[in-house]
């Protein structure tokens, strides 16, 4: 997602829906939705909507999940060997 548009207002970059849509591997019902709900942040310019570069990498950041080594995953849950 190198394409952001140049720095805006304070110096921060913006996405355009298409590339948050890429990002996230969803379509624009889904991005729609994650609007309303107030899931990612964004403003509106226009007809424009455009995506904080620094907000959607927040939302990335702090919903981000490590995966398990292999062999951790078990029938009933995760086992304690690692």
């Amino acid at each position: 997602m190198e394409a952001a548009y140049k720095p805006g207002l304070c110096g921060e970059w913006y996405y355009e829906g298409g590339e948050v849509m890429q990002q996230f591997h969803i379509g624009r019902s889904a991005l729609q939705e994650y609007r309303i709900k107030g899931l990612i942040p964004y403003t509106r310019i226009g007809g424009m909507i455009l995506y904080p570069r620094s907000g959607i990498e927040t939302v990335l950041r702090n919903n981000y999940c490590k995966p398990h080594k292999f062999g951790e995953i078990v029938a009933g849950g995760l086992s304690k060997s690692g």
